[in-house]
């Protein structure tokens, strides 16, 4: 049992995954200082688990091979642990205590741009890729925002823009969003969830500040 959710560190889509602990997970005690970092997720998948369930589900990654990263994510916590996001990966604490951001660690599967692409587009036929792989909600989330950028491409609504980068112009194709494209995209935004956005580099102090809008 696997759930896969996908997140937007920068410019390069990663996948993390989310499976039943092997034993007992490992509670968060104490302040911890910055230099100790965030503690790794008791529920975390891997990158060979996440692969592994990509192969299962026939999702072939072509290209590049896909590279390990360990990101920070910002999840809901109780009582030092990490509120899993269903009751398959694990049952809340039994607590009354409200939950509070805090950062894990987790390990990544890095894509490159067609990579994603065939994530997503897999992702679009339903919430399980294959028996015990489980679409999470925010790969959901991308998954519908990657066929509304697909309906734009198919109706030719970009334009050539230019973008600064340290520096440097970067030409980009940029969508042209008015009237009813205007009006999905922002139900889309308001669709997001945050665990989409709930991502930071390592030995970050602070939960990112990323709104949908």
């Amino acid at each position: 049992m696997i759930i896969l959710h996908m997140v937007l560190p920068d410019r390069d889509f990663a996948l993390w995954g989310e499976r039943p602990p092997d034993d007992k997970p490992r509670v968060r005690r104490g302040r911890k200082g910055r230099s100790a970092g965030p503690q790794r997720l008791p529920y975390e998948a891997g990158h060979d688990e996440i692969a592994s369930a990509l192969q299962f589900a026939a999702i072939e990654i072509r290209g590049e091979k896909t590279a390990a990263e360990e990101i920070t994510v910002w999840l809901p916590t109780q009582v030092g642990q990490p509120l899993a996001s269903s009751p398959l990966i694990a049952d809340p604490p039994a607590s009354r205590a409200a939950p509070e951001l805090a950062p894990w660690t987790v390990t990544t599967l890095r894509l490159t741009a067609d990579q994603a692409v065939a994530v997503l587009s897999s992702a679009a036929r339903g919430l399980t890729l294959a028996p015990g792989v489980v679409v999470g909600q925010d790969l959901a989330f991308w998954s519908l925002a990657l066929r509304m950028a697909g309906s734009l491409v198919a109706r030719e609504q970009f334009l050539p823009g230019l973008e600064v980068s340290s520096g440097r112009f970067i030409a980009r194709w940029e969508p042209v969003l008015d009237g009813p494209d205007a009006e999905r995209i922002a139900r889309l935004a308001a669709q997001m969830p945050a665990a989409a956005r709930a991502v930071s580099a390592n030995g970050a102090a602070a939960p990112p500040d990323r709104s949908a809008a």
